[in-house]
């Protein structure tokens, strides 16, 4: 059995609007080296290959799912990463 969801929310446009507007304000504020932007990502390191070379298909490997997280950044100029 699966449960019904109606439709997706849809965002208001006026809203999103609204919000942009008060972002560029407050961005403009500041000098564009001093506005950054920073996204994180997760590295699994030690998880190999899901293919590969082989002369049989091998079954039941069980993947390391050992990660870290890595938080990439830098600045509206590009100047600083």
């Amino acid at each position: 059995m699966y449960k019904k969801h109606g439709e997706a929310a849809q965002a208001d446009e006026l809203t999103i609007s609204q919000e942009v507007d008060r972002l560029q304000k407050l961005i403009s504020r500041f000098p564009p080296n001093d506005v950054f932007n920073m996204d994180e990502t997760g590295l699994f390191y030690a998880m190999p290959p899901d293919r590969g070379l082989a002369y049989s298909q091998e079954h039941g490997i069980k993947s390391n799912k050992t990660w870290i997280t890595i938080a990439l950044t830098c600045n509206s100029t590009g100047t600083e990463n």
